[in-house]
């Protein structure tokens, strides 16, 4: 029964349902609800369709940063001409199941000690590019 109601949804449906049970109930009830095993299973299905679906961009990613000047022209020209509504290809559903199984660890990153004195340094560094953005602009302007 329990997986006859997962086959009727995508992998990406599922993990979004199990990892709002999870962030509530905990690991345990996931695992009580489907079964340890089939838990498991479930999240290696769910980074074999995330590293298929999300691979090509950051192979482009990689050639752009890797490549010489052709393979560099080619990936501006080819992104250039795609839509400019800002959509990467990426359907919306595996955009946010990515955030929903990354959101915890970014978030525990964040309220760490580490975290909160690397976003400091952050704020530092775009504080100092804006005035130095501004201090450029002013010096144009006379």
């Amino acid at each position: 029964m329990k997986d006859d109601l997962l086959k009727q949804y995508s992998i990406f449906e599922v993990k979004r349902a199990l990892s709002e049970v999870e962030r509530e109930y905990g690991r345990e009830q996931v695992e009580h609800i489907v079964g340890r095993d089939r838990a498991e299973e479930i999240d290696r299905e769910f980074e074999k369709e995330i590293a298929l679906r999300v691979e090509p961009y950051w192979k482009n990613i990689l050639a752009y940063e890797r490549g010489g000047f052709f393979t560099q022209a080619f990936l501006r020209l080819k992104y250039s001409l795609r839509s400019k509504s800002g959509e990467c290809g990426v359907p919306q559903s595996v955009l946010e199941a990515i955030v929903d199984d990354m959101m915890p660890d970014i978030r525990a990153f964040f309220e760490s000690e580490e975290g909160m004195r690397e976003f400091e340094e952050w704020k530092k560094t775009r504080e100092l590019k804006q005035a130095e953005k501004e201090t450029k602009s002013t010096q144009k302007k006379q």
